[in-house]
């Protein structure tokens, strides 16, 4: 199957241009990473207009240069480990603007947190709930928490977190422990996170509406004040993906905001403020066809842009090739590691590239540098960079 490849497949309008990516490469050796500052605001400014506390999820794109200009700009995160802890660290004196998520956090995860003062900790086990609270008793101190809760229905995201998952709580043993006093704990309020990459903005709506209508359940047994929706807005990276309606998102998030005035909504978001700022760039090294198949062999793949290598390549996120238009004509774009499975793009009709040429991976600025397999093959690192 051939997939026919836009060059302007959901690429941002606004982003760097090809001639000033070529200025760059000239001074820069590739592999490399651009992250376009201007999208990453152009973003940031579209959910301003949700009527919540927004925190940046470090997991998304760890990069020290992303989460200083997230720290001057907004100064809220969401960290997953105590490596991401760390990091905001790096900006801030303390924690008290950051919430700890994730299953499975160690004795030493909490206790580091709890000492540098975090916001919240999103509590996703019984078992977590008691370490807490020993480690409250120890330190002397009242520790914040939400209660993660696992709700059984799908999120209609590109992954799902809820039902049968490794995550959270279900809504009956929620309801158990808030029936309980736990000494040094202040049970805050709810966390949900149903799903990634939600690409239908009337899902993510009855996603809300679904997270609002368990809440009310168990607030019947203990007020609370803060819900964590969560949020999983998606990113299109494929022909067939529509953009997420964010207007109507933004309206209907902010009116059910206006309907539950009691509560304080947080949102978590990643992809959806720094996917589309990201460009991945590799250099052709090598041509050549096998069995009439034909390949284009570069200088970096699925090793630092591990994105594409979840679908085998058949999936084709936006490209562009650095060079004047040519004529098109059918590859597979590859990496230079040592497995077929190194794969980029499978079967694209592409402008014909010669050695030396580059190419521009585009949707690069979430999930792609950090959630690659980088130290196979032990290949020097690609450069991250801000612009």
């Amino acid at each position: 199957m051939t997939n026919i490849v836009s060059p302007n497949q959901h690429i941002d309008k606004d982003i760097i241009d090809k001639k000033t990516l070529m200025s760059i490469i000239k001074k820069e050796k590739t592999p490399l990473y651009i992250y376009d500052k201007n999208i990453i605001i152009k973003h940031l400014n579209i959910i301003r207009k949700i009527n919540c506390q927004l925190f940046y999820s470090i997991k998304a794109n760890p990069n020290d240069k992303i989460i200083e200009f997230f720290y001057k700009e907004n100064g809220y995160f969401e960290a997953a480990s105590i490596g991401e802890l760390k990091k905001v660290l790096k900006y801030s004196k303390d924690l008290s603007k950051t919430i700890f998520v994730g299953p499975a956090k160690t004795k030493l995860e909490l206790e580091f947190a709890i000492k540098n003062n975090i916001y919240l900790i999103v509590v996703e086990s019984i078992t977590e709930l008691k370490r807490i609270e020993v480690i409250g008793k120890k330190l002397g101190k009242n520790i914040n928490i939400l209660l993660r809760v696992n709700p059984y229905f799908n999120s209609g995201g590109a992954i799902n977190m809820s039902g049968i998952t490794q995550f959270g709580l279900e809504k009956k043993e929620v309801i158990r422990i808030i029936k309980k006093n736990y000494s040094n704990i202040i049970i805050r309020g709810l966390h949900f996170y149903l799903g990634t990459n939600i690409l239908n903005a009337k899902k993510i709506i009855a996603n809300i509406n679904g997270i609002i209508e368990i809440a009310n359940d168990i607030r019947k047994y203990r007020s609370f004040e803060i819900i964590d929706i969560g949020a999983g807005f998606g990113v299109p990276y494929y022909s067939q993906d529509n953009e997420l309606d964010i207007d109507y998102l933004i309206n209907h998030i902010n009116k059910i905001i206006a309907n539950n005035k009691k509560i304080k909504f947080i949102l978590e978001l990643g992809r959806f403020l720094v996917a589309k700022s990201g460009i991945f760039i590799a250099k052709v090294i090598d041509i050549k066809t096998n069995f009439d198949k034909k390949f284009v062999l570069l200088n970096g793949g699925t090793n630092f842009f591990g994105l594409n290598s979840k679908f085998g390549g058949f999936r084709v996120s936006p490209i562009r090739v650095l060079n004047n238009k040519r004529k098109r004509e059918i590859v597979t774009i590859v990496g230079n590691l040592c497995t077929s499975s190194d794969i980029l793009a499978n079967n694209i009709l592409i402008e014909k590239m010669e050695i030396g040429d580059y190419v521009a991976f585009y949707q690069a600025g979430a999930y792609s540098f950090s959630a690659s397999p980088l130290s196979f093959l032990s290949h020097n690192l690609p450069k991250e960079m801000l612009k």
